[in-house]
């Protein structure tokens, strides 16, 4: 599986027998397919179960051997001898004779190919147009609109005298969605050594397997996404979990279902004998069954409660335990006597990548002092939360402040930030926002509840969609004021 290609027709058999376990099918028996393989496949946010595609799942393993070929590795340099590989990246790594191994990685050469991104240093060796550098983006030549032909030149190229981007330049040649990727990137700087090749399906540009599978499988973005990773939280044991998923997918096996896969002759309910036995019927609507209702829920809601229609009536169940769940949220607390207090936050849109950050400096009473709100142009939702910590950091040095208390409510962001691995070694903004931790003052950063990070989230919101460019506020603007208010009624000493 993991360093050999396997054909098509035993990845099927395999899944095959996976199907049968999951159904409870055996050699006397063959179990009730309730929801559909493909279905089953999705990720957990989609609806399915995360259940891997065994030819895809190949496919990304070797895509690993495939990106990992340092030359610098004994094994690689074993395989590039053999083969006569002398190129970084050759077009193709076909051999009419070659080993079991060798044939599975060029199966996959073109995605390995299509999947490296260069991670801009210096910039002077990666090209602006035919290298893939920007993330989402791919080459930019094929965004390019004033010469369908542009002449190589370096990204470093493409930095005015001043450090920034040559927009200028820029404006001319790209579409606005692609200029506002660009903003959202750090722009090279000579001195931070070579430019270095990376994965270009992580924002880390490190390569997972997990990315690797993602972007060979790739699935439709779902608007429920919050109601199905909701179920897998529910405080209760897997298999009533199990159930509501079943639920969600209308897939319980009532007697309507078993009619129509004609498993019974008859569709009515077994315990009433009156109506059809539909999962509303089961969940709801059986005299046996509302008589559990009755008992739980007050009379003056009932009528309500029994006649919502049912696709309603299930997410306002699933709404009701995420509401029970708020109730134990976390409030915002002040720093002690000395110390200022600095929350930060990005925002991104899932449908348009569009990006903007926030941050509030408050003191040791939870009086603001200074806030700021910018719009970034277009990118992940580390990266904002990256530049969410930069400005908050540059902002606080400008203004004088040294004992700064930093809270963002991204974990990832500050596992980055405060670990010494290798994540995100190669990013310029990781790299600046290290430089300024290391001066002469003293930052503690730390992971916060998104509910203790109100104030900063609704300043990020605040410039979603705007043009790119930044607003500070000396006083908080009247939009967070309530928050501002929420976090003081309910402060912790």
């Amino acid at each position: 599986m993991q360093s050999t290609w396997l054909p098509k027709a035993l990845c099927d058999e395999m899944e095959k027998l996976i199907r049968r376990f999951i159904w409870g099918s055996s050699t006397e028996k063959n179990g009730i397919h309730l929801v559909k393989w493909e279905e089953l496949q999705r990720t957990v946010d989609n609806g399915g179960l995360g259940l891997k595609s065994l030819c895809q799942h190949n496919q990304a393993f070797l895509m690993k051997i495939g990106f990992q070929t340092n030359p610098e590795k004994f094994w690689v340099q074993v395989l590039r001898s053999k083969y006569g590989w002398e190129d970084p990246l050759p077009l193709s790594i076909k051999r009419t004779s070659a080993s079991r191994l060798w044939r599975g990685l060029n199966e996959v050469w073109d995605m390995v190919k299509d999947s490296i991104c260069w991670n801009n240093r210096d910039g002077r060796s990666t090209d602006f147009w035919y290298d893939n550098w920007l993330d989402g983006k791919g080459q930019l030549v094929y965004a390019c609109t004033a010469n369908a032909n542009p002449s190589p030149v370096s990204v470093s190229a493409m930095v005015d005298e001043a450090g920034d981007w040559d927009w200028c330049r820029l404006s001319s040649w790209l579409p606005k969605d692609t200029l506002e990727r660009i903003a959202a990137v750090m722009p090279p700087r000579l001195g931070l050594g070579d430019d270095r090749s990376g994965w270009r399906w992580e924002d880390n540009r490190k390569f997972t397997t997990r990315s690797a599978y993602a972007a060979l499988s790739v699935e439709p973005v779902a608007n429920d996404s919050l109601y199905w990773r909701q179920i897998w939280k529910l405080p209760v044991p897997q298999r009533i979990r199990v159930f509501v998923w079943l639920v969600f997918h209308r897939r319980l096996l009532t007697n309507d279902e078993r009619a129509r896969r004609h498993l019974t002759s008859s569709d009515r309910c077994s315990i009433c004998n009156n109506g059809t036995e539909t999962m509303d019927h089961v969940l709801r609507l059986c005299p046996s069954v509302r008589q559990v209702w009755e008992s739980v829920i007050a009379l003056e809601k009932l009528s309500l409660f029994v006649s919502l229609p049912f696709d309603n009536w299930l997410l306002q169940c699933l709404n009701m335990s995420m509401a029970l769940e708020k109730l134990h949220r976390s409030t915002w607390s002040c720093p002690e006597w000395g110390w200022l207090k600095v929350n930060c936050d990005g925002a991104v849109n899932s449908h348009d990548k569009a990006a903007a950050i926030g941050g509030v400096v408050r003191d040791s009473t939870g009086t603001w002092q200074f806030g700021f709100s910018r719009s970034i142009g277009r990118c992940s939702i580390i990266m904002a939360e990256l530049w969410a910590v930069l400005d908050s950091l540059r902002h606080s040095w400008d203004l004088g402040y040294r004992c700064l208390r930093l809270e963002t409510d991204n974990l990832e962001a500050t596992e980055i930030i405060n670990s010494t691995s290798s994540a995100f070694e190669d990013s310029l903004l990781l790299h600046d926002i290290k430089g300024f931790m290391s001066r002469d003052w003293r930052v503690q950063l730390r992971h916060i509840p998104r509910s203790e990070n109100s104030v900063a989230d609704k300043l990020a919101r605040m410039s979603m969609g705007a043009p790119i460019g930044e607003t500070l506020f000396a006083r908080p603007p009247l939009k967070v004021i309530p928050l501002l208010e929420k976090d003081l009624i309910n402060i912790v000493p």
